[in-house]
């Protein structure tokens, strides 16, 4: 973890990242999420595995912003692949999505111990 990425809590910037269960056990780079789960003001859950798959690829900055669109967060995803990405500037959408997302965070799981090891 970066320098930067261990100050955030220090200035008041907080990060939630809810993940896929079942593609954090297939595919994902577990320790990435494991090293980000001990930043202090980051909080990693896990979507349980029996629900339906998620593919949403979206995230509001400050409660003023959101992007969202269909490129997965991946070096490939962001550079080479043909996505899109709609950034939308206003506190309403982003209000709205904080809505939904805060929803689906706080019906999720924390980081299992096993991926923690």
């Amino acid at each position: 973890m970066s320098a930067p990425a261990e100050n955030l809590e220090h200035v008041g910037v907080h990060i939630r990242i809810y993940l896929d269960g079942a593609q954090l056990a297939e595919r994902e780079p577990v320790k990435v999420f494991n090293d980000l789960a001990e930043t202090p003001g980051v909080e990693i859950r896990i979507k349980h595995e029996i629900s339906d798959p998620m593919h949403l690829k979206s995230y509001q900055i400050d409660g003023k912003l959101l992007h969202t669109g269909a490129a997965n967060f991946s070096a490939s995803g962001l550079k080479r692949q043909d996505n899109d990405l709609i950034v939308i500037e206003g506190a309403e959408a982003a209000a709205s999505f904080k809505r939904n997302f805060d929803a689906r965070f706080a019906s999720g799981e924390a980081l299992p111990i096993a991926a923690k090891q």
